[in-house]
């Protein structure tokens, strides 16, 4: 039976590199959205057994001995990357769990590769946190492009935001996330810039006037630019 809880904020922790910055913008949306993070794992496949390095990625001293075992070898069997994976899960909730926010946190420990992981979370999750470095052998826009869940990636360290672009085009899908953006407190207390980035026709200028409307409307702090 699955785990998934509907509506929550995935963190996916998956590059070491970004683990710490996924957890904070996780707990920062989650706190906006008011929804529970599901503390997302994905084992990787058999033909990526490489070890990865996740020691010393959250700075959990009681557990990063053995973190650093998994990185002395130069390829782990499907047993030690399971136990690899539950070990991050374990340093991440306690990381959530050290934060003054009583976050509501649970894990999912996918033995599947991202891309698939993404795709069980994608139709139930209310919002994906991924780093801007990924692990699998698909890039970041190939992820995101196959998605119907908004995907928020983060560099490393993770700066609460205070402005936000959204590029306009006068799209189907355009106007779908125009929507979203009136709608989620995610972007309540932010500055949207929104900027035209499809043929400067006359269509798409009183498209772009209707939206900026719409998301002041909205109550949202907005910005126009052709």
């Amino acid at each position: 039976m699955s785990n998934l809880k509907p509506d929550s904020v995935i963190a996916c922790l998956d590059c070491p590199d970004h683990v710490q910055a996924v957890l904070e913008a996780s707990m920062w949306a989650s706190i906006r959205l008011r929804a529970p993070v599901g503390l997302l794992h994905s084992v990787p496949s058999l033909q990526q057994k490489a070890a990865v390095n996740y020691s010393g990625c959250l700075n959990i001293d009681d557990e990063n001995a053995l973190l650093e075992q998994f990185t002395t070898k130069e390829h782990l069997g499907n047993c030690e990357l399971k136990a690899q994976g539950r070990l991050l899960l374990s340093q991440a909730t306690t990381y959530c769990e050290q934060k003054p926010h009583k976050l509501k946190t649970y894990t999912l420990h996918r033995h599947e590769n991202l891309n698939q992981s993404i795709d069980y979370v994608d139709d139930k999750a209310q919002l994906i946190v991924i780093g801007h470095h990924v692990t699998c052998k698909s890039t970041l826009g190939q992820l995101i492009r196959v998605s119907h869940c908004p995907i928020l990636v983060t560099h490393a360290p993770f700066l609460p935001p205070t402005t936000a672009l959204f590029a306009f085009d006068n799209s189907p899908t355009c106007h779908k996330l125009l929507n979203w953006l009136c709608k989620t407190p995610l972007v309540r207390a932010l500055t949207i810039h929104i900027v035209m980035i499809g043929k400067e026709t006359s269509d798409n200028c009183d498209a772009l006037r209707e939206a900026y409307a719409k998301l002041k409307q909205a109550g949202i702090k907005s910005k126009k630019h052709y």
